[in-house]
């Protein structure tokens, strides 16, 4: 039972991250779709901006579902930005922050790709 609530739980954060990022991208400007298939991978939500870039948007709401992800790396080469999202007190966060190689692949930016943090 523990487990079906902790599934259900994982699965309201990220519909709620996803659906709290399409409105703010929306609101300012862009052109957005949830849940699009890029190749074999889907991104949780793809926008274009004014300048018609591709925007790619992956929510992450546990740090297993970020250090097993690897969609990201075909994903990243099918847009001009890619962006992790992720509440700030959640367990990505200090999983991102308690991982030297992770931090210093980061700063390089040797990933190609933003995070953001979501604070409400």
């Amino acid at each position: 039972m523990l487990d079906l609530i902790k599934k259900t739980n994982r699965r309201y954060l990220h519909e709620n991250l996803v659906n709290q990022t399409f409105r703010w991208l929306h609101k300012n400007g862009f052109l957005c779709v949830k849940h699009m298939k890029f190749g074999n991978n889907y991104a949780d939500i793809a926008a274009i901006d004014h300048e018609n870039r591709i925007w790619i948007f992956d929510i992450k709401t546990t740090k297993n579902d970020l250090y097993q992800d690897r969609k990201y790396e075909n994903l990243v080469k099918c847009c001009d930005e890619f962006y992790f999202i992720y509440y700030i007190d959640s367990e990505v966060a200090s999983f991102f922050d308690s991982k030297k190689r992770m931090k210093r692949d980061w700063q390089s930016n040797k990933l190609k790709a933003g995070r953001i943090v979501v604070t409400e």
